[in-house]
C-alpha cells in the first residue's frame, strides 16, 4: 500500500534520506525477526511492530507533510507570519477561520462573503476563495494580488486527488490580497 501510495501521490516531502530510513526498516522487517527468535509467535509480533513502524514513518515523514501543503488556511497563516512586516490587519472570508486563527501571529477579522459588515482599517490583507475575491472585485473593491494558494479538503481524500496526474482537477484556489 505504501509503495502504491507513493507511486501515485508522489509526495514532495519524500527525499533520499527518508527513502534510506524506510529501506533500513524494510530490511529489518525481513531480517531482524529471524535473528531474534525462532518462535513463530514472536516473529509475527516483531514483523507486525516493524510494519507499523514503517507505515507510520512514511505517513509522518513524507505523506502528511506533503498533504498539508493543500490546507490553504494554514499555509496562508504561515505565509502572512513571514511576509507581513508592516503588520497589516488580516481578514478572512468564506472559510471557517479556526486553522488560520490558530497559526496566525495576530488577530483575525472574519468578514462576510458579500463584503458587508465590519472590516479592518484599510489597507488590510484579505484571504478568501478565488470566487469570493472575484465577486468583491466586481463590486468595485480595489485589491492587489499577493499570493494564490492551492486548497483541498484533506480530511476527505479521494483517488482523483491522490493521483498526482489528476490532482489539479480536484483543487480549488484561495487568494491573499491587499484591500486598498
Amino acid at each position: 500500500m505504501v509503495v502504491a501510495l507513493n507511486y501515485f501521490f508522489k509526495p514532495e516531502a519524500f527525499n533520499v534520506l527518508i527513502g534510506i530510513i524506510l529501506l533500513i526498516v524494510l530490511v529489518a522487517w525481513f531480517v531482524l525477526p529471524l535473528k531474534i527468535t525462532n518462535k513463530t509467535f514472536w516473529r509475527i509480533g516483531y514483523q507486525t511492530l516493524l510494519v507499523s513502524f514503517f507505515v507510520n514513518l512514511y505517513l509522518n515523514l513524507a505523506f502528511y507533510p506533503s498533504l498539508l501543503h493543500y490546507q490553504a488556511l494554514t499555509q496562508a497563516a504561515f505565509y502572512i507570519n513571514k511576509n507581513n512586516p508592516g503588520k497589516l490587519p488580516v481578514a478572512q472570508s468564506g472559510d471557517v477561520p479556526f486553522a488560520m486563527e490558530f497559526y496566525l501571529d495576530q488577530p483575525l477579522t472574519n468578514i462576510n462573503t458579500d463584503g458587508t459588515g465590519p472590516q479592518p482599517v484599510k489597507p488590510y490583507l484579505l484571504f478568501a476563495q478565488t470566487d469570493i475575491i472575484n465577486g468583491l472585485k466586481a463590486k468595485g473593491w480595489q485589491m492587489q494580488h499577493v499570493k494564490t494558494f492551492e486548497r483541498y479538503w484533506i480530511s476527505r481524500l479521494k483517488p482523483g486527488f491522490l493521483n498526482k496526474n489528476t490532482r489539479e482537477k480536484e483543487l480549488t484556489h484561495s487568494e491573499l490580497v491587499i484591500v486598498k
